[in-house]
């Protein structure tokens, strides 16, 4: 079947707009698979016989696992690995994240997302990462944390957040759920409450209850469910503070 694919090009230094591919595919192909063949082209050329330089994209995996593939397509924040032809509409139109800085074509730069797990110490300390410290989860708490575990972080949930902008202090639903992962493996431990107060901190006030983030999640965590069992820790704990420890 002939699909039309429209690509946003350019740098930041120099916006090309937008190049129109045409290409004869199986509907049960992936837009992965479309770009791959778009640039083994020699030469590339443009619907109008324009030559062209390859098209600027991301990807480690194939399989859901990396989250570099993660553009927009069609409007929507999609893996382009798991974004099937037979399920979008044609002209089939590809975007880069607006939500991030622009690289290249479909490339942008999600090192914030780094900076804001490093600002909000993500990570579990040495002494609690040792197998003497180890224990076994409720059943309850074992199943959320093996699904939020399941975040391949690309920033899709970001991308269809309306609040989300990356320059100020909401950090959004992805780190969020990092947060919640973390806080849950030990939820008494003594970072518990300095953990819940960065939390207040980067998502209190922020969050509008779009549910946007959990509508385009590729690997389907509850995203909803995970902020609200973090809020609902954090009233605990913080009931705990008020009567002594006691509740």
């Amino acid at each position: 079947m002939n699909y039309e694919i429209i690509i946003k090009r350019g740098t930041p230094e120099n916006d090309k707009g937008y190049e129109h591919f045409l290409i004869d595919a199986d509907k049960g192909a992936t837009v992965l698979r479309v770009l791959e063949q778009l640039n083994l082209r020699t030469p590339l050329c443009t619907k109008d016989g324009a030559v062209t330089e390859k098209i600027g994209w991301e990807c480690s995996c194939k399989q859901a696992m990396c989250g570099a593939c993660a553009m927009n397509i069609n409007g929507r924040p999609m893996l382009a690995c798991k974004a099937f032809l037979k399920d979008l509409k044609n002209p089939i139109m590809l975007e880069p994240f607006r939500k991030f800085p622009l690289v290249r074509d479909l490339i942008v730069d999600k090192s914030v997302l780094h900076e804001h797990m490093m600002d909000m110490k993500l990570w579990i300390s040495g002494g609690q990462n040792q197998s003497a410290d180890a224990r076994m989860a409720s059943g309850e708490v074992n199943e959320t944390l093996y699904q939020s575990a399941a975040c391949i972080q690309c920033g899709c949930c970001l991308e269809a957040c309306p609040n989300y902008t990356g320059l100020d202090r909401f950090y959004g639903a992805m780190m969020m759920n990092t947060e919640y992962q973390i806080i849950n493996q030990e939820p008494e431990r003594g970072e518990a409450k300095k953990d819940l107060k960065e939390a207040k901190k980067h998502f209190a006030g922020g969050c509008s209850n779009s549910f946007a983030c959990e509508e385009v999640c590729p690997v389907h965590v509850p995203l909803t469910s995970h902020i609200s069992k973090l809020n609902a820790l954090a009233w605990r704990i913080h009931f705990q503070k008020e009567n002594g420890g006691r509740g």
